[in-house]
């Protein structure tokens, strides 16, 4: 039932949020439209396809811990960064790339 699966869905969004915020933080933040921009990303990621552990191409992508797994100090810190520009009112919850006037 919804109670007994809710708790995992919602670790799984969180963590989500973490990477995506480093991976934003790392290659977009600044100069999301920059020509090759996103080539880290194609090239470490998604040129792999499922030949790949996911987890291992987002360690390439955004940086790993040097005991390996992702380095979890500089990815929360990219979130906690993304939620408190939303506290500070420059940043529209519901469209995060657009700064608000």
């Amino acid at each position: 039932s919804h109670l007994s699966s809710y708790g995992s869905n919602y670790y799984s969004y969180t963590w989500c949020r973490v990477l995506s915020a480093r991976l934003w933080k790392l290659h977009f933040e600044g100069q999301p439209l920059k020509p090759g921009a996103g080539l880290p990303f194609v090239q470490l990621f998604l040129s792999h396809g499922a030949s790949k552990d996911p987890m291992r191409m987002m360690e390439d992508l955004i940086g790993s811990a040097d005991g390996g797994g992702v380095a979890m100090e500089a990815a929360c810190a990219a979130l906690v960064d993304e939620l408190a520009s939303y506290d500070a009112g420059a940043v529209d919850p519901q469209t995060p790339n657009a700064k608000l006037g």
